[in-house]
Order: structure tokens, then sequence, then C-alpha cells
């Protein structure tokens, strides 16, 4: 995630849009690797659950601002 910035320079000088949809896709795909494997609420260490959430929110920013620069829109709710 925190190579974003510098894809997209990458991507604004080799115009090679398709480095975005591949980058959200194993961002995705990660993702759902972490899912499966730790659960994200856990009510004997709250402050673990506190630390998931606010990882998954800033991978939710990331997705939205990704499918938006691909003129992809994103559903509010799931």
């Amino acid at each position: 995630m925190l190579a974003l910035p510098n894809l997209l320079n990458s991507i604004s000088e080799s115009l090679e849009p398709s480095r975005l949809a591949t980058y959200v896709y194993e961002l995705a795909s990660d993702f759902h690797k972490y899912y499966q494997k730790y659960p994200i609420v856990d009510l004997n260490d709250l402050d673990t659950s506190k630390s998931r959430l606010a990882f998954i929110t800033i991978i939710q920013r990331v997705i939205k601002i990704c499918l938006n620069l691909m003129a992809i829109s994103t559903p509010e709710k799931m």
C-alpha cells in the first residue's frame, strides 16, 4: 500500500494502466488470504481488533482509490 504513489508515478510515465489493475487485484487477493487466516474482531483482545479494523479500513480506501482511478464504481455497503 505504501508503494501506491510510486506505482502511480511509474504508470503515468510508462503509460501502462493495466499495472494498476494488477496491483489492486493482488492487494485484494492478499487481503482475502489475511481475512481467512486472522479474525478481525477478537473479543478477548480488543487492541488487536482495533488494529485490524484500522488495517482493513486502509485497505478499503486504497482499493476504492484504485477502482475510482480505473472508473469502476464501488458499492457503499456489502
